[in-house]
């Protein structure tokens, strides 16, 4: 309950942020899509034949690709570990 809680109010104040910010072009627009149990190989444009991912092999064909990032196996570690800047270890949640 904690982690959607800290999840909500990180989301209202990025969206909040944006909005106040819509009048300045001069930023970069920057989207993180943060997928659950993928794996390292589980879109075509990294290498799956067996999966089809055409959203996703757009978005990394028009943006950035990143090809040298790493995460904790576990989702609720490396999701809140995304959401407070801190190695998964020192955010308290494990599991």
């Amino acid at each position: 309950m904690k982690f959607l809680s800290l999840l909500a109010a990180t989301l209202l104040t990025l969206f909040q942020t944006g909005q106040a910010d819509e009048r300045s072009d001069t930023r970069p627009n920057v989207a993180i899509l943060y997928t659950d149990d993928q794996g390292t190989l589980d879109a075509n444009c990294y290498g799956s034949t067996d999966l089809h991912t055409p959203n996703i092999d757009r978005l990394t064909r028009d943006g950035v690709r990143f090809t040298q990032a790493y995460a904790h196996t576990v989702s609720c570690p490396s999701h809140a570990a995304l959401l407070t800047g801190r190695h998964p270890q020192r955010s308290g949640i494990n599991s």
